[in-house]
This record gives C-alpha cells, sequence and structure tokens, in this order.
C-alpha cells in the first residue's frame, strides 16, 4: 500500500498516512535554522516509503513563524486523508 509523507531536511523520506481509506495525522514540527520564519514541506507518494520510488504530490509553506532559536519552535501540522481520497492540512 503507498504511504503519503514528507521530505525531511536530511533528504530521507518520513510516511505520514497510508493510502486506502480514511486517516488523521498530527505532526510537530520545528524550524532547522535559527530565526526560520517560515517551513516548506515537500510530500510525496512512495510504495517503499523511500525516496527511491517517491512521486511528488505538493507542498505546503507555512509562513509567519516567529523568529527563534534552532529547534525552539513547536509547529502543529494536521494532515487528513478523507473517504475520497482527498488530502487536506491545517495548522
Amino acid at each position: 500500500m503507498k504511504s503519503i509523507g514528507m521530505k525531511l531536511a536530511d533528504g530521507t523520506f518520513y510516511p505520514i498516512i497510508e493510502e486506502g481509506g480514511q486517516a488523521d495525522k498530527t505532526l510537530v514540527l520545528t524550524t532547522v535554522k535559527d530565526n526560520q520564519t517560515q517551513i516548506h514541506v515537500d510530500l510525496y507518494r512512495s510504495d517503499l516509503a523511500s525516496m527511491t520510488d517517491a512521486e511528488y504530490i505538493n507542498s505546503l509553506k507555512i509562513e509567519e513563524l516567529v523568529a527563534r532559536p534552532n529547534g525552539k519552535s513547536d509547529i502543529r501540522l494536521k494532515i487528513r486523508l478523507d473517504e475520497n481520497g482527498k488530502l487536506a492540512a491545517a495548522l
């Protein structure tokens, strides 16, 4: 079954949810640089839960974060896959 996941800052695939049914997941993201005010999240679909076969889905851009030291921001991102396969994200 295919997983929907994100590409991490180190280039690896992080599975979030499995396709094939309704699912909800909350991720806690953080910054990777000091004073970072935005996060860019690339979403992919993969059979192997790996970037080797990953198919790009879309990107999310989270802006207007409070500038803080690296790793000090907790950003809660809710990902939802509905019964029709529609993917949605919200803070």
